[in-house]
């Protein structure tokens, strides 16, 4: 037996399985999919800070999606991306503010 790779056990496949299917759907658009699965896998690796991260982008995603469709239902487009440019330039100056 080599010692070498006792990491690659079957539960450790699963939760990398898990991990990369939560990271398909994440980059894939489906935000809500992606945190079932991150927080599936939560319990098992709750101390690895990867796992908190991608469950935080997948709040957030879920969370731009229904604002980006609330807008979309009030406004025209024009007027939406007119919105998210000044909205993400006040976000970029406001967290990336070099002094």
């Amino acid at each position: 037996m080599n010692q070498g790779k006792f990491w690659m056990t079957p539960l450790n496949l699963s939760i990398e399985n898990t991990y990369n299917l939560g990271l398909e759907y994440l980059l894939s658009g489906s935000p809500e999919m992606a945190f079932n699965c991150f927080s599936y896998i939560l319990p098992l690796c709750s101390k690895n800070p990867l796992i908190w991260v991608r469950l935080a982008e997948s709040c957030l995603a879920l969370h731009i999606q229904k604002v980006i469709s609330l807008i979309n239902s009030f406004y025209s487009f024009s007027i939406f991306q007119i919105f998210f440019f000044f909205f993400f330039s006040f976000l970029e100056n406001f967290f990336f503010k070099v002094d």
